[in-house]
């Protein structure tokens, strides 16, 4: 007497309950991470965390770079280069002085065992590599079909000879591609052209998220200021509302239950998906839900150059609360869209006044202003403001100068003094909040630190009709203070591109995000049936009655078998491989249905159904 069984592959089966399910690289084999008896998830690699990942081994040698490069002279006032159908905007504050731009076309490299091809370019500024505000750049292509599913850019990682994935946005009426950087290097158009006609519909197929599509998930995602002020004090990602944002948008609501209480568990009615690995795919989508509903509320907070009112009304709970994501429950972009938040409220200041008779309500803080906003300077070597007098000014004598001074009085110079505050604090919303206030506050206090008599001096050379008056304490700090308001006013331009810096890069991350997911997904497991004899002993069905029988899953025994069947008796013991992804999709059935024919199978006449 035979018993027939559905037997599972058990290769890393601890890992989240899923046979075969572990999370390293796309298109080769995945190698398994394990669980001990008191984990629900491992550390495996860096595009878990929202870090760089992306697609392909095409190498880039020394050789390609020997490319005659095409050259296009920029600066401050010529900042948009256009050749070939490339076009490179660095914008306001990039550009400090005349350069040539150098543009390799390096050609187009295939990756057929992937499926890729890439067209890589090599972007140079002479000694410059790196900007304090991202520069735009946009590639052309060629009428392509299903040019949304299948082109994308990378960046080339010289010193990890590794691609990574770059957020981009694809306008296919005019064939063009665009992304945002903030260093010069390789670039890569790429494009899985094994989507050239529509990926196949086996249970082996791949499921590739298209980052042209980022935005419309964005656009089509339900986020309100409330939500977003919610999700940060909750600061977790296991959020029925975050996780069903995150089903939805890749549209498998239909396919996944959900019970929640505290944790969010996806349970499928099979059994078949453990509760770790339930856990696991419910903090991924809590993630993404996460993303999403941070970007789509950072975009809603500055629009026509104005700052919303919502934003006004909350930045001190957006900049506290931010500091509570920093240890990354949500995903790195919540924290990234509450930095943005940060320099938008550095634009906020119900303090700033009209400017009329040139801005001065009187004598002192004329000559007050006048020598900040003109004598002003900063030291790289010292790491400080100070001032650099001109010549003719007999104060000079009285004054320190530091020789490397630069006179802060540009934005470009600004860009680089915020960039760096950008780049040390941009995981700490509240840090970073701090740190501008006080760069702000350290320009504002160059003229009071000075000695009286060198600022007396220098206060009557400025405003030469009246004798100088030195202020009480009180009066300083409102002076202060109103200076500060009008640089924030002054620098509304160079705040908003930092906010939007964040925003990208927001997407960005969101992008690693959803990547590594994509890898999960993308993770492959075996199901086989045997017999069993009396004494216990494993048959394969090639050798019982059942050989040719065929084989479907179904969601239950009254429920229709799903599309993709299979030859369990079949000489190379009928194993039925498919994806994670694709078993989702099914509807993550519980059951097999065996059918004596083809006929059958069409009609659903079971001839046994085992679970």
């Amino acid at each position: 007497m035979l018993a027939i069984v559905l037997f599972f592959q058990t290769v890393a089966v601890a890992m989240y309950g899923w046979p075969g399910f572990a999370v390293d690289g796309l298109f080769g084999k995945s190698d398994p991470y394990m669980l001990q008896a008191d984990q629900s998830s491992v550390e495996t690699d860096r595009s878990e965390a929202g870090g760089p990942t992306g697609y392909s081994k095409i190498k880039i040698s020394k050789s390609d770079y020997k490319t005659k490069p095409i050259t296009v002279d920029v600066g401050p006032e010529s900042t948009l280069a256009e050749t070939e159908g490339i076009s490179v905007d660095f914008g306001e504050f990039n550009l400090s002085e005349e350069e040539t731009l150098e543009i390799r076309d390096l050609g187009v490299k295939k990756d057929d065992e992937n499926g890729f091809s890439a067209h890589c370019y090599d972007f140079s500024l002479g000694d410059v590599t790196e900007f304090p505000t991202y520069v735009t750049i946009t590639l052309p292509y060629e009428r392509t079909e299903n040019a949304a599913d299948r082109l994308f850019v990378q960046y080339y990682n010289d010193s990890t000879g590794t691609w990574e994935l770059l957020y981009s946005e694809l306008d296919e009426s005019n064939g063009t591609i665009t992304f945002y950087t903030d260093h010069f290097s390789t670039y890569a158009l790429f494009d899985y052209f094994e989507y050239e006609k529509g990926y196949n519909s086996g249970p082996l197929s791949k499921v590739v998220f298209s980052s042209a599509k980022l935005d419309d998930m964005i656009d089509k995602c339900f986020g309100d200021q409330d939500l977003f002020i919610a999700m940060l004090r909750k600061n977790s990602a296991e959020d029925s509302g975050l996780i069903n944002i995150g089903i939805d948008s890749f549209g498998l609501s239909n396919n996944l239950t959900s019970a929640s209480d505290n944790t969010i568990h996806l349970v499928s009615s099979t059994g078949l998906m453990s509760n770790e690995m339930s856990k696991a795919l419910g903090n991924s989508f809590g993630k993404i839900g996460a993303g999403l509903t941070a970007i789509k509320v950072g975009l809603s907070w500055y629009q026509s150059g104005n700052v919303s009112e919502t934003l006004k009304k909350n930045k001190y709970d957006i900049i506290e609360l931010g500091l509570s994501t920093a240890a990354g429950a949500l995903g790195a972009a919540p924290l990234t869209v509450a930095a943005a938040g940060v320099w938008l409220a550095g634009m906020v200041d119900d303090g700033i006044r009209d400017v009329k008779n040139y801005g001065y309500e009187n004598e002192i803080e004329h000559a007050y202003q006048e020598f900040t906003w003109e004598y002003v300077s900063y030291s790289n070597y010292s790491g400080e403001f100070g001032c650099s007098l001109p010549n003719n000014m007999p104060a000079r004598a009285f004054i320190d100068e530091m020789k490397d001074a630069v006179i802060v009085n540009k934005g470009n110079t600004w860009a680089w003094l915020l960039q760096r505050e950008f780049v040390k604090n941009r995981n700490n919303p509240q840090k970073m909040f701090e740190s501008i206030d006080k760069l702000l506050d350290d320009y504002a206090n160059v003229f009071w630190k000075l000695k009286p008599s060198a600022r007396k001096m220098i206060a009557e050379d400025i405003h030469v009709a009246d004798r100088w008056q030195e202020p009480g304490t009180q009066e300083i700090t409102e002076y202060k203070e109103g200076l500060k308001a009008v640089l924030r006013y002054r620098l509304r331009k160079l705040f908003a591109c930092l906010y939007e810096r964040c925003i990208l890069d927001a997407k960005q991350r969101l992008l690693w995000e959803i990547n590594g997911f994509e890898k999960q997904m993308n993770t492959v497991t075996e199901f086989s049936v045997y017999a069993s004899d009396v004494d216990g002993k494993e048959i394969p069905l090639s050798k019982t009655e059942y050989k040719d029988y065929i084989a479907a899953f179904a969601k239950s025994p009254s429920d229709k078998p799903t599309i993709w069947s299979w030859s369990p008796g079949s000489k190379d013991n009928g194993k039925f491989m498919c994806t994670l992804y694709n078993f989702i999709t099914m509807g993550t059935p519980s059951f097999v249905k065996f059918y004596k024919t083809w006929e059958d199978q069409v009609e659903d006449k079971a001839a046994f159904t085992l679970s």
